[in-house]
């Protein structure tokens, strides 16, 4: 099988999945049914950010495998780093604009702000730069001290507390000593959704599957995929009945599903050119980091037009709007934002 066969089919999902990203943050067809819209958004939108973790540490494993040198772990991490960095600049007068609305005191703001930047991620999607950071931190060092099998074990455990603080706290609400260790980590770090809890896992998954590619029937992956995914429709909606869920990040059913989807993928007989899987590598780049730019021009508008109820139409803006963008920039080398989404 040839290398962009299997590259292509993963550029064109987390295309796809950049696009589920946007919908995390608008609530798509609200207007029209709430279950709809929770499926879509809390759901199916769910597996975007742990595909991108798996993606990662798939093709950081294919690297480090070839060349194992620090070089290439610095190269990546420094790569990520520019990122945060850029994009924080960003989407800093946003950021500061908030904390502002939270607290007139300077040095509360920018206590604040400093915690965001080294533990939380500065703007609300940027979590995922600082958290990809420490997953492929953890798969180096596991890499390098031949421990991938038992950090793969550790990156579980940590999951499971990870979920715990997530989609199943209110099994453990009413628990006291659980729920206070709890309440005592939020006051802090707010969520599980992190480089830690959350990303190690996924990336660590993604390593997994590069090492032990198995050259299975791809009917059979889809098989599993499909199962996984109906099952993962009814962990959610199941948590969702009995009120569980402190938020909807972590789903036990995310990780065999994304296992057999990711290997799926790997399985097609699906081939781009090299310029339009690159493209789709692109834009998927460029939509996520770029979409909240847009989504606080168009809440904005939305708001002084009275058009707050229209989820699904501020959605297709947002994405239009970041794919265009993305177009014009590519477009006209605009400066700073070209290297930003490259």
């Amino acid at each position: 099988m040839k290398e962009s066969k299997v590259y292509s089919s993963i550029d064109v999902v987390k295309f796809l999945c950049s696009m589920l990203v946007v919908a995390i943050h608008t609530s798509p067809f609200l207007e029209f049914n709430k279950d709809i819209s929770y499926g879509f958004v809390n759901v199916l939108a769910r597996i975007a950010v742990p595909f991108f973790f798996t993606a990662s540490g798939y093709f950081f494993m294919k690297k480090i495998s070839k060349v194992s040198t620090i070089t290439v772990f610095t190269t990546y991490v420094k790569r990520l780093f520019i990122l945060y960095i850029g994009w924080s600049l960003v989407y800093f007068p946003a950021d500061i604009r908030s904390l502002l609305s939270q607290s007139d005191n300077l040095s509360v703001v920018v206590a604040q702000y400093l915690k965001k930047f080294f533990f939380l991620g500065t703007s609300d999607h940027l979590w995922y730069i600082p958290s990809l950071m420490l997953a492929i931190t953890l798969l180096y060092v596991a890499f390098v001290k031949k421990k991938i099998k038992l950090f793969f074990i550790l990156s579980l455990i940590f999951y499971g507390f990870g979920l715990i603080g997530d989609s199943y706290f209110g099994l453990i609400k009413d628990i006291h000593i659980l729920s206070d260790i709890y309440t005592l980590y939020f006051r802090f770090f707010e969520n599980t959704r992190n480089g830690l809890f959350f990303g190690f896992l996924f990336v660590m998954l993604g390593a997994m599957i590069f090492l032990h590619r198995e050259k299975t029937h791809e009917k059979i992956h889809v098989s599993f995929s499909l199962t996984m995914f109906v099952l993962l429709f009814i962990e959610a909606f199941a948590l969702r009945f009995f009120h569980i869920p402190k938020d909807c990040n972590l789903y036990i059913m995310n990780v065999p599903f994304i296992f057999y989807f990711f290997n799926y993928l790997l399985s097609l007989d699906f081939e781009l050119n090299k310029t339009l899987s690159y493209t789709f590598r692109v834009y998927s780049i460029g939509i996520y980091f770029i979409h909240v730019v847009f989504l606080i021009l168009y809440s904005t508008l939305f708001r002084i037009l009275n058009l707050s109820d229209i989820q699904t139409l501020y959605f297709l803006l947002v994405v239009l709007s970041s794919i265009v963008s993305i177009y014009v920039i590519k477009k006209f080398r605009i400066p700073f934002f070209n290297n930003l989404i490259s």
